[in-house]
């Protein structure tokens, strides 16, 4: 894809998709896997052009956590893909939600919650069973939630 035709591409791409694109290519360059230096500075580009800051902190955030737990070795209960809902569109939610843990009424509980606070988290592994967390499961993370 061209520089012009992938920059188009962008312009047209949701808050998530983007968010989703950067998340990816952060993770390579944490990682020290190919990537394309053009394309992270077009997504940057993309970002600062819509007034999101907060997208590309987040995607950076949620890249070095991923690249984090790949490096350490982490395989117990490994969070794969992170989702932003103050990124997403309602539809998108849906179909995260849908496609990820088959509850369809998990969407009701997320629109009462400030989705600035939240994060959604794909979950893979199976630590957690006896807690009826399965691999696949969608979490819907509360990051004001102290730790205990």
């Amino acid at each position: 894809m061209l520089r012009v035709e992938y920059k188009d591409f962008l312009a047209q791409s949701s808050d998530h998709k983007l968010y989703q694109m950067l998340k990816s290519t952060l993770s390579a360059q944490y990682l020290g896997l190919s990537y394309s230096e053009w394309k992270l500075e077009s997504l940057a580009e993309a970002c600062y052009q819509r007034d999101k800051e907060n997208l590309y902190t987040s995607a950076m955030e949620d890249a070095a956590y991923i690249a984090n737990k790949l490096i350490m070795g982490h395989s117990s209960l490994f969070v794969d893909e992170i989702y932003r809902p103050e990124l997403m569109s309602p539809d998108e939610t849906r179909e995260i939600l849908a496609d990820t843990s088959g509850k369809s009424d998990v969407i009701e509980s997320l629109t009462g919650m400030a989705p600035e606070k939240i994060f959604l988290c794909k979950v893979s592994g199976e630590s957690m069973i006896e807690e009826d967390i399965h691999n696949g499961d969608v979490l819907i993370v509360d990051r004001t939630a102290e730790n205990k």
